[in-house]
């Protein structure tokens, strides 16, 4: 697990709830950091520009705590290092 990955996605998780980054765990929930449904949406808007990336829907279902999205995120990533990072922001 990437320590700049994880602390990119602790830091936009933390300005996006306004609470300090170091209350914030990888094991936390989103349940446990009061992100509903639609402050998840927003979260995945923040993390989509943060990254410039595009997360897919089926992707995003299997995020539901930190750690999830950090390895998901990084997935991801690895993924577009193999790809045109330009086709899939786009589509």
């Amino acid at each position: 697990m990437s320590d700049a990955v994880t602390q990119r996605v602790i830091s936009v998780i933390a300005k996006t709830r306004k609470i300090p980054p170091e209350t914030i765990s990888l094991d936390a929930s989103l349940e446990e950091l009061g992100i509903d449904s639609l402050d998840g949406l927003n979260l995945i808007f923040e993390l989509e520009e943060e990254f410039d990336i595009s997360i897919p829907d089926e992707k995003v279902l299997h995020m539901s705590n930190v750690r999830q999205i950090v390895d998901g995120l990084q997935k991801l990533l690895s993924e577009g290092d193999n790809m045109d990072t330009g086709a899939v922001a786009q589509s």
